[in-house]
């Protein structure tokens, strides 16, 4: 697991941890931070999505002259303004899905359909009507779908 914040002295620099550190330093200030008292603005099993947010979390701290501009809620606690879209602890969208990624997903979620229902889910997701039946026939030659009766294509089990 990876887990990305930003350090609370200078509040400048986003980093990635992974969890069983008591303590870590800021790569910029060279501040020891506890990691008990961290502020996690993601948590990813995938480094890939965690290096992500934390790439979005530098571009955006590099655009601010004064660090995180740091504001009070109604109630009195404090929140950095900036970090409101992270506070959920979603990953960051990632790649577009492929075309046979896209198709199988939508053939493992519906079951088995009739190929013409089957392109409209997939244009729902993103891919094109021609890619859709470009990749199609590759994935049923390389047997990853299979037509159970004329008209209908499914997962192979």
């Amino acid at each position: 697991m990876y887990l990305v914040f930003v350090c609370p002295k200078c509040e400048r620099n986003a980093q990635l941890l992974e969890p069983g550190h008591k303590t870590t330093r800021c790569q910029r200030c060279n501040s020891i931070i506890q990691t008990k008292s961290l502020r996690i603005l993601g948590a990813f099993e995938d480094r890939e999505d965690a290096v992500l947010l934390r790439a979005q979390l530098q571009a955006e701290l590099a655009n601010q002259p004064d660090g995180v501009p740091v504001q009070r809620k109604e109630d009195g606690t404090l929140y950095q303004a900036n970090y409101h879209a992270f506070e959920t602890k979603e990953p960051p969208k990632t790649k577009p899905k492929k075309a046979d990624e896209i198709i199988c997903a939508v053939l493992r979620e519906k079951g088995p359909l009739i190929v013409a229902d089957c392109e409209y889910y997939c244009k729902e997701k993103g891919l094109e009507p021609e890619k859709f039946q470009e990749m199609l026939q590759k994935l049923i030659l390389k047997g990853d779908v299979y037509r159970p009766d004329k008209g209908i294509v499914a997962l192979v089990p």
